[in-house]
């Protein structure tokens, strides 16, 4: 049996890259206060730990690590349950209002880094407080 290139799917080299998506997996530039921030990712090393780490322009919001399966992979992964809702580097919950007020317009960046600390991908999402319909 052959051996598979790492970063290939099939016989063809990619990339690898990260994206955040909805929740019906389409990818978006643009979240919703409220809504789950999830990630995809391709076009890694198969079944190797990266770090990813979600920063605002205040620094750095939290790190977290998340590993690609056999084929180089990560699917569809919730990194912040309630984004926009609450700040993960907040020891005490703040009134949702006024977290609401603090994440609109922001803009997150989402950088996947490999075991030698290297940025492989990254990728940024804005917090909205637009209404989308369900």
């Amino acid at each position: 049996m052959p051996h598979r290139k790492v970063g290939t799917v099939g016989t063809q080299a990619i990339r690898p890259w990260i994206a955040a998506v909805d929740e019906n997996g389409k990818t978006i530039a643009v979240v919703q206060a409220g809504d789950a921030l999830a990630i995809r990712a391709a076009g890694l090393r198969p079944s190797i730990l990266y770090s990813m780490t979600l920063r605002d322009q205040a620094g750095q919001i939290e790190t977290n690590s998340i590993m690609s399966d056999r084929r180089g992979f990560v699917h569809d992964t919730v990194i912040w349950p309630q984004i926009g809702i609450d700040d993960p580097r907040d020891l005490e919950p703040i009134p949702v209002e006024k977290a609401r007020k603090h994440w609109l317009s922001q803009a997150i960046w989402i950088t996947l880094k490999d075991t030698r600390k290297k940025a492989v991908s990254k990728t940024k999402v804005t917090v909205s407080d637009q209404v989308r319909p369900l």
